[in-house]
Parts: structure tokens; sequence; C-alpha cells
């Protein structure tokens, strides 16, 4: 059974009439991914399909190449981007007067709980929020991977009789279409080059699904041709009947077009007497069209211009021939045309499998070294325990290995090699290598690898690796790595890793915590370390003087660099590359005649900090301090800032007795023009001098601020404005 996923969840488009272009606007986000992670079959068509499906829908969809996005193997946050990426553009088509539509298409694994994306979900719930929060009238979102139709009994999900066939085209909401049930696999077919559902699918949108013969096909002509065809191809499969399903919210009345046949340049009529099934494929060998053809109807199919191949089966003979489609009309297809084929018998290729090389048990090996032992240099030994005063040497073991030397098999260890040199087992492991050199195995590893100088496994490993050298994994990792120099994964990571010195995996599932550099490619848990790195996403927390995310739910250092904010970075350096803050600002207040600040962060979060000379009153006093505030935005013009901070102020001007300022402040700044605020607000001030006053009051606080009896803390309110350049 092929853990393929076709995940269609759509919000309906409104039905978008092709024929009035300038009134509607269709956008496409079209994911696909063949790699589901450790434990599921690579699938083979995944990507295809959803090339497949990007082709009709510019070639018959009315969706333009700029308002298209083709995902190949994106991670959950590129596909969450991608929709949000065009909420600006659907914006505008609608302030434009026109409709908006969106359409998503996924192929891949899924699970009952969401899509698998590179090693990770995206839940269905985090899915249908990101699609709600497009501004689109309608949404149509198409799923084609295991258990999709799980995402259609989440709350707030109706099932509704399918779409109503209106000319009013009043429809918006949402329509989720699936390729199988929450409990079915999908399946895909090496034969048809493809998944079951889409290849249906997008046969009936080239014109196979057109019952109206209207020259427009529906999405519910469309979705129920899929219906069908899928159930009555899966039927007699090893993966069982394939069911699809739906789940439509939507307010109005209408039906979607989702293609036009008559806006192709060519395309193919099969006329009335045909009947049969019929298998159209490009120059290529690719199927591009399937599909029932009764008797009586004629069936007209929207192609590109160029050669094809056509196959029509019926119960009395079988023809094929070549069928040139050409710019201007359909081509009508002429059955005297085709020629005749007789069916092919064949014969299997040999006696059956190749049985496996057997091998020679050998329950005991003792000796020397090779070939002075009992194995010799044999290829093909079985041994339970092997004894090699200075190196032993065999094909498999079942047990204990033991050497001073070192110790060395040609295939398989389950069971325990120990050694003062080295321990080698060629192919996979499982148990424990021990050795004060260093243990290495050729594929995988589940056990525990201990030495002083280093472990190596070139495929994954499952368990423990410790060493005072380094530890690294070619392919995945499920457990603890820990090490006083490095650590290292060629894959994903889930577990930890614990190090002096760095730690590095491509995607990080867990904890890394190292004295040194933590490095990710994509992080989702915790990086603690004095640099952390995750060059495309962190999910969770980076703790460390300096972090680096191209995207981070939370950092907390000294230096925090992202790419674009997603969480809160709080530190003394802030920054965000794409949309961070980087201002400065004059100001003066109740405090400071005059002061100058510099303010660094993401979109939000932000730290400043500010000098300032003179007071609107005796004594004098200079000061410096900063703050750390959060910001928030009300349209393109207006902003709130919120801050907490100190400042340290000296009328002396040499710090020598300082007076010691808190603030709350508040502040609203009003866009002028490009790069340049006003702002004003209110502040709430705390200050404290070093010595003990002797003075009714502090020296550089108000008349008016209250002062709790024989204490040396003063509070006032305050006011401060200025002008801020970006």
């Amino acid at each position: 059974m092929i853990a393929h996923s076709l995940l269609v969840l759509g919000l309906i488009l409104g039905q978008s009439d092709l024929d009035a272009p300038t009134t509607v606007r269709r956008f496409a986000v079209i994911a696909a991914a063949n790699d589901g992670g450790e434990g599921r079959t690579p699938l083979a068509h995944a990507v295809r399909d959803a090339e497949v499906v990007s082709r009709v829908l510019q070639e018959l969809g009315g969706v333009l190449p700029e308002d298209a996005r083709l995902l190949a193997q994106p991670s959950p946050s590129e596909l969450v981007d991608a929709l949000r990426g065009l909420s600006a553009d659907i914006q505008k088509a609608r302030g434009e007067g026109r409709r908006a539509e969106l359409v998503l298409y996924y192929s891949g694994h899924s699970d009952a709980r969401g899509l698998l994306l590179a090693h990770r979900r995206l839940a269905y719930a985090d899915l249908k929020d990101a699609l709600s929060q497009t501004p689109a009238d309608v949404r149509i979102a198409i799923l084609d991977s295991c258990a999709s139709g799980a995402i259609t009994r989440l709350k707030g999900g109706k099932r509704r009789p399918p779409f109503t066939l209106d000319a009013s085209n009043q429809v918006r909401g949402t329509a989720i279409l699936t390729s199988s049930s929450e409990t079915e696999a999908a399946q895909e077919s090496d034969a048809i080059g493809g998944s079951f559902f889409t290849h249906y699918l997008v046969s009936g949108l080239r014109g196979a699904g057109d019952l109206s013969q209207d020259g427009r096909v529906t999405l519910n002509e469309a979705y129920n041709f899929a219906f069908h065809e899928t159930l009555a191809r899966t039927e007699n499969t090893m993966g069982g009947a394939q069911h699809p399903a739906y789940d439509i919210q939507l307010v109005g009345s209408g039906d979607v077009v989702m293609t036009d046949l008559r806006s192709t340049s060519a395309g193919l009529r099969v006329g009335a007497e045909a009947s049969g099934r019929i298998f159209i494929r490009d120059a290529q060998g690719r199927l591009a069209v399937e599909l029932r053809k009764l008797p009586g109807r004629p069936v007209v199919l929207g192609l590109e211009p160029g050669n094809y191949s056509v196959t029509v089966e019926a119960p009395a003979a079988t023809r094929r021939g070549l069928v040139v489609l050409e710019e201007g009309a359909p081509t009508e297809l002429e059955l005297s045309q085709l020629a005749l084929v007789e069916s092919e018998l064949t014969t299997l290729r040999g006696d059956g499998p190749v049985q496996p090389e057997e091998r020679v048990t050998l329950p005991i090996d003792i000796g020397l070294v090779p070939p002075l032992n009992v194995n010799g240099f044999q290829r093909d030994t079985l041994n339970y325990v092997s004894f090699g005063f200075l190196a032993g040497y065999g094909h498999d073991l079942h047990g204990l290995g033991l050497s001073i030397g070192a110790h060395w098999l040609d295939g398989y260890m389950d069971g325990l090699q120990l050694s003062v040199g080295f321990n080698h087992v060629k192919e996979d492991a499982e148990g424990a290598q021990l050795a004060v050199g260093f243990d290495n195995v050729g594929g995988s590893m589940d056990g525990f690898q201990g030495s002083v100088g280093f472990n190596t496994a070139k495929r994954r490993m499952k368990g423990w690796q410790n060493a005072v050298g380094f530890n690294f994994a070619g392919g995945s990792v499920r457990g603890l790595q820990t090490a006083v120099g490095f650590n290292g994964t060629g894959e994903d990571l889930e577990g930890a890793q614990i190090s002096l010195g760095a730690n590095y995996t491509p995607r990080l599932r867990g904890l890394q915590l190292g004295v040194g550099p933590n490095l990710t490619l994509e992080g989702e848990g915790a990086q603690i370390g004095l640099i952390n790195v995750a060059t495309k996403e962190s999910e969770g927390l980076q703790l460390g003087h300096v972090n680096y995310a191209a995207s981070a739910d939370f950092q907390l250092g000294l230096v925090n660099v992202v790419k674009k904010t997603k969480g809160p970075s709080i530190g003394l350096v802030n920054y965000a590359i794409d949309d961070g803050i980087v201002d400065m600002a004059f100001f003066s207040s109740d405090v400071a005649l005059a002061g100058y600040l510099v303010e660094l962060g993401t979109r939000h979060f932000f730290t400043a900090f500010d000098i300032s000379t003179g007071t609107w009153e005796e004594p004098t006093a200079w000061g410096f301090g900063g703050s750390l505030g959060y910001r928030f935005y009300f349209g393109p013009r207006w902003e709130l800032s919120i801050e907490l901070g100190a400042r340290a102020m000296d009328e002396e001007r040499d710090l020598a007795d300082p007076e010691l300022l808190s603030f709350t402040r508040a502040r609203v700044a009003l866009k002028l023009i490009e790069k340049v605020r006003v702002f004003a607000g209110p502040s709430l001030n705390v200050m404290v001098d070093v010595d003990e006053f002797t003075q009714e009051r502090a020296p550089l606080a108000p008349d008016y601020a209250f002062r709790p009896e024989d204490g040396r803390v003063y509070i006032w309110p305050g006011l401060w404005a200025g002008l801020q350049l970006f």
C-alpha cells in the first residue's frame, strides 16, 4: 500500500466564469513531496502529479504563470509561507473589484493528523487556519494522500450534498476534496505514472468529466468523475478500494467552473459511436487522459497541440494509432485510422527468485590474527563467539566478539564487539561496540557505540553514540550523541546532541547542547550553546550568546539575528534582516531637554539605546540608558510602542554620584512621509539616588514627584515626544 496522500483542502471557488476573465483572478499553490520520512516508502510520482495539475490549471483553468506557486519537497513552513505570500496579490485583486479564487493542491504523504513534509508534520488544523486567513472569496483545497479524509471530520466541518449547479455564480466559502477516507491509503501506480485519484481528476478536468457537454468542467463534474473512476480502478488492487471524500462549507448558490475546454488552442473530439476505455499518451509516452467512453455521447478533450498515441480498448477489439492535434479547432478521432492490436503472450524469465548464499556456521572462532584463526579468510562464516588475540575477523556475528587489537566483520553484527584498537562492521549492526580507538558501522546501527576516539555509522543510528573525539551518523539519528569534540548527522536528529565542541544536524527534533556552536538547517526543539544557527527555521528555543535563524519561535541571547520575524527575540541586540526595526530618533522629555535614540529589533521586539543632555530646570544633567520594547502596527501609518528601561543621570557629568532613573513609557507614532514619523506618549518614572538625599527632593526629580516618607525613591508621570527616522 503506497503512503501517497492527496489532501484536497479546498475552499470552493465561487463559480469563476472564464468567459469573463476580467472579473475573476485565480491563484494556485501546488505542492508535492515524495519523501514522507523514515519508515515510509518513498513515492515515485508525487512531484509529477503536482506538475500535471499545475499544467492543466494553467492551460485550461485560468491560472496565470505568475499566480501559480509550484513547491517540490517543501517544509511545513514553506507551504504555509506560500499561502501567506499570495495574500497581498489576492487582496489587490479584490481591491480592483475582481473575484479572487485560491486552489491548493497537495500530493504526498500524510496520516490521520496532518501532512508529512520534510520529516515533519503540518497539522490539518494549522493548514485550515492558513487557508482561512487568505482573503480569497473562494478557496479549494485538494489533498492526495493517505488518511487525508481525516481532515473532513475536524471540528467545524459539515458534509453537505455536492455542489448545486447555478449560473448566478455567488458561491463563497470552503471546499475540501480528499483522495481517500480517514482510514484508507491513497495509492499510486507505475502503470499510469501517478496516483489513481490525481490521474482521474486531471482526466476529468481535460474534458472526460464534462457530462453537460457545455465545454466547461465544474468542480462537481470533475470530482464525480474522479470518485467513480478511482473507486472502480482500485477495487482489485492490493491496497483495496479507495473512496475519495469531501467537506463543503459554502454560502450562496452556484458551481465552480474549474476548466474551460474552449480556451485551448487544440483538442480531440471522440465521436458518439466510439466506446470502451480510451488511453491518450503524449509524445513522451506519458498518460495524459484516461476515460471509459459510453456510446451515444461525444466527448471533447482539451489538449495542447502535438502528437499523441491513442488506444481504444473495446470488448470486440483493441485499436491504437497516432493522432496529430493542430492549432485552431478540435481534431476528430476516426476509429478507422487506428490499427487493430493483437494481445501479446508473455512468460517469466528464469525459474524464480534468486536464493541468498548460504553461510557456514562456526559457533566459535579463535585465533591470533587472520588467517591464523578458525575462520581464516572465509567470507561466508557465521560466529556466535569470536576471539582474536591481536585481531578478529569474520563475516557475521551473533553474540560476542573480543580482540586486543581490532575486530573486523565483513557482514552484520548482532551482539557485542569489544577491542582496545577498533571495531568495524561492514553492514548493519545491532547491540554494542566498545573500543579505545574507534567504532565503525558501514550500514545502520541500533544500540550503543562507545570509544575514546570516534564512532561512525554510515547510515541510520538508533541508540547512543558516546566518544571523547567525535560521533557521526551518515543517516538519521534516533537517540543520543555525546562527545567532547563533535556530534554530527547526515540526516535528521530526533533526540539530543551534547558536546563541549560543536553539534550539527540538517533537521533537529530535540536538543542541541554545546559549549561551541550548534548548527542545523531546520530545528524543532532547543539549541543551547555559545552560538546557535538554524539556516532555515527554528521551531522552539535558541538560547546562547549569539543566535541566528531564518525564522525563529523564540530567541534569548546577547545577539539575536533572524532573516524574517516569526516569534520574539530578546537580547541586547536583536535584528531581523527582511522586516526588522532599525530606527533612530531625536526626542525631548520631562527629564531630558534633548536626546538621541537608536533602536534595533525584529518586527515587534526591539532594544533601544539613548543618550541625553539638559533638563528643563536646574540643575542641568546628562545621561545614557537602554530599554526593551514591543511594537504594535495599526495599518500602514500608525504604530504603538511600549518600553521598559533605565537611565543613569548625573548633573556632574562624571557618574561619580548618579541617579538611576527607571521608566515605563509608551508612544504613538504617525508616519508623515516615507521613513519619517512623529511620536509622543506618556511615561512613568522612578528615580533612586545612589547616596542618601539631603534635599527635600532628588536633584533631578520635579517638584510634583511623589516620595514615600523617609524614602530614597521618587515617582512621577511624564511625557516625551520626538521625530523618528527609519
